[in-house]
């Protein structure tokens, strides 16, 4: 456990694993700088919590509302937070928490709520909105004129999550702006499928690759499954414990190796 983690457990009691029920992240593109903004529900102590924010940092009234403010750490910078009620909060990664008012209608915009309506009761999900896309957009190094055109027509995303067993099963969804376009954005996908399945079939690919990734790679381009509806394309992968196991590994920063001085 990292020691000021340790330190915060022991002063207010909180242990996220044990008091936090659910988490919902936000990144709000709008302000001066990119803001995440978390709603945390769960059991919190108001009273040592603030009063160990305090030691540290001050309270704030912004917008009517009780903020505290927590001073910029070694490995972070400033933070925010304010207690909702008993037991909802508002955290935030800058000194000023946007505190959004609700709109009139009561609650989030129609379209938005629709489309978390969808993959609400997933154990983990996320839906966006899809801004502009750069006219130089090129994932991976790879520019083409017709990906560019597809992902400018995309309007949504959501991405659902949900355990099966000892399996995961995850199901990306892009939400096109016509049919014609989400007819397209369907086949390209399945033609990347199939030119990844060829490229892992190479020798020099497969010089290049640690064979625990190489396993994984071909693994997922053989079990992923292409699909339209309309608008929307969806990918949908079924990840096994030996996937879900080798994802770690492949994501952890490699440790170089380094020889020992001589003597």
């Amino acid at each position: 456990m990292d020691k000021e983690y340790a330190q915060f457990v022991r002063a207010t009691g909180f242990e996220y694993t044990r008091d936090l029920d659910r988490v919902v992240l936000a990144l709000i593109p709008k302000l001066p700088a990119n803001q995440t903004v978390a709603l945390a529900e769960g059991r919190f102590d108001q009273q040592k919590i603030t009063g160990f924010a305090l030691l540290t940092g001050k309270l704030e009234h912004q917008d009517g509302a009780e903020v505290y403010v927590l001073p910029a750490a070694t490995n972070s910078g400033a933070a925010s937070f304010a207690f909702l009620d008993a037991n909802r909060m508002a955290l935030t990664d800058g000194p000023r928490l946007a505190v959004l008012p609700p709109r009139a209608s009561g609650g989030l915009a129609p379209d938005m709520r629709e489309r978390i309506s969808r993959v609400a009761g997933s154990a983990l999900f996320a839906v966006g909105k899809v801004g502009p896309v750069p006219e130089n957009f090129a994932p991976g190094g790879l520019r083409s004129e017709q990906l560019t055109h597809l992902m400018h027509s995309v309007r949504w995303f959501t991405l659902a999550v949900r355990p099966e067993g000892d399996r995961m099963r995850v199901v990306l969804e892009a939400e096109c702006d016509t049919p014609e376009n989400a007819r397209q954005m369907a086949g390209t996908l399945d033609g990347l499928r199939l030119l990844g399945q060829a490229s892992l079939s190479d020798p020099n690919t497969r010089k290049r690759l640690e064979p625990e990734a190489l396993r994984l790679l071909d693994s997922l381009l053989r079990i992923v499954e292409v699909s339209r509806d309309e608008l929307r394309v969806r990918l949908v992968l079924e990840l096994t414990p030996e996937m879900l196991g080798s994802l770690p590994r492949m994501i952890a920063p490699k440790t170089p190796v380094t020889s020992p001085p001589l003597r």
